[in-house]
């Protein structure tokens, strides 16, 4: 069995039968395993991962920019990896559009 979110509550999901639910099952382990295999190795290598791995391999969205629904942003944990201090976008910590305006007024002086 597994569960879905429907209109905000748990649902149980009956299992998939013949072969849609071998197909189904053996797409989700592999969704799975990948997914661990992602989150160990930024556990392992830290920030620097994300040059390797930069993109959710489910969503297409980019680790340092986030999902709302589904992940926070890691440029709050990762900003120099993730570019902020480069350029500031919606994603990265405040400190670094201060950092950046603070550079960019010492240069222009």
């Amino acid at each position: 069995m597994f569960w879905h979110i429907f209109k905000g509550k748990f649902h149980r999901t009956p299992p998939a039968r013949g072969k849609r639910a071998k197909t189904s099952n053996l797409a989700q382990a592999n969704m799975l395993m990948m997914l661990n295999q992602t989150i160990q190795a930024m556990l392992r290598e830290g920030c620097p991962r994300l040059l390797v791995d930069d993109t959710d391999f489910v969503t297409s969205v980019r680790w340092c920019d986030g999902l709302p629904d589904l992940f926070r942003p890691l440029a709050s944990l990762c900003p120099e990896t993730c570019g902020c201090k480069a350029s500031f976008s919606a994603s990265c910590p405040p400190r670094c559009q201060l950092e950046l305006h603070n550079s960019s007024n010492a240069s222009s002086s």
